[in-house]
């Protein structure tokens, strides 16, 4: 299952990866998971205790809907995906807390697009914990599980 169309596989940058895709996708996944959002921040009763995250696609996913919620939220977990430069950043989530995983032999999401992602989100503002491991691919390692617990939860 998929969040979004690809319509180019072996993308190089960033640019690439953007223009491959359906926007019109992205928006409809966008407000499927921003519904889902609100049902569990209810369920919550505070928007800041709400993490999203998500791998590949929906690594990106978690940026585009975390970034742009209306509420603040409590932060993002990003595996191996990258941040989409349309991405529109609310005014209540200027400063989220983002965890940031990627292999550096990724095939499918090229490591230079998730270094790219993190500079824009520490740019941005964002405290960004970032982890490039060596010698993996677009998969979840021991290591990434284990840099979870280094997302400040306040």
């Amino acid at each position: 299952t998929s969040w979004f169309d690809i319509k180019q596989l072996g993308i190089s940058s960033i640019d690439v990866f953007e223009n491959s895709i359906s926007k019109e996708e992205v928006d409809d996944s966008k407000q499927i998971i921003s519904k889902c959002m609100e049902d569990e921040i209810k369920i919550l009763g505070d928007s800041k205790r709400f993490f999203i995250g998500g791998f590949s696609q929906g690594c990106c996913m978690s940026l585009y809907c975390g970034l742009g919620y209306p509420e603040q939220i409590g932060g993002i977990i990003c595996l191996s995906g990258c941040y989409f430069p349309h991405t529109t950043i609310s005014s209540s989530n200027q400063k989220l807390p983002i965890y940031y995983s990627h292999g550096n032999d990724d095939q499918m999401i090229p490591v230079a697009a998730g270094r790219y992602s993190c500079d824009i989100l520490k740019k941005a503002g964002h405290d960004v914990h970032e982890e490039f491991i060596e010698g993996l691919g677009h998969s979840v390692s021991a290591q990434t599980l284990q840099g979870l617990s280094l997302i400040h939860i306040s």
